[in-house]
């Protein structure tokens, strides 16, 4: 019984006197030792990214099948047969299709793309199709 009060007593004081980083979303909060918090500075500021109605038609079509195949990369696939423009923007799609939600928000966060009214995999998949053509923010 003294053993056990003696580590749950450790442990207590470790976590009192030990700084936490904490992340809230996109916002990293550094609580130090008096209990006082302080805001990361490198966290990325995201755009409220509204595209014109017939961008997600047209957004990949002006890129070189270079940009293309690097936004297929990001994706983590590869495309062998890939050799034209078309092929490369089709697989582009199918990337996007077929991310988890999880991959599909860390891609819009890469790009720097808020997506706050996003309830559903389909509003994050619309996004991402809508602003693939962004490059990663750093």
């Amino acid at each position: 019984k003294t053993l056990c009060m003696t580590v749950i007593n450790l442990v207590g004081r470790m976590l009192l006197v030990t700084p936490v980083l904490a992340q809230f979303g996109n916002l990293r909060v550094n609580w130090g030792r008096n209990g006082e918090a302080a805001v990361d500075s490198s966290t990325r500021e995201l755009i409220d990214f509204k595209p014109a109605p017939e961008v997600r038609r047209s957004n990949l079509h002006g890129l070189d099948s270079e940009t293309l195949a690097g936004i297929v990369e990001s994706f983590g696939l590869e495309c062998s047969t890939c050799s034209t423009d078309g092929h490369w923007i089709s697989k582009v799609r199918q990337g996007i299709l077929e991310s988890s939600l999880k991959q599909l928000r860390l891609q819009l966060s890469k790009r720097g793309v808020k997506c706050d009214p996003c309830t559903q995999r389909e509003h994050f998949v619309d996004r991402l199709l809508d602003s693939a053509h962004l490059p990663y923010k750093v």
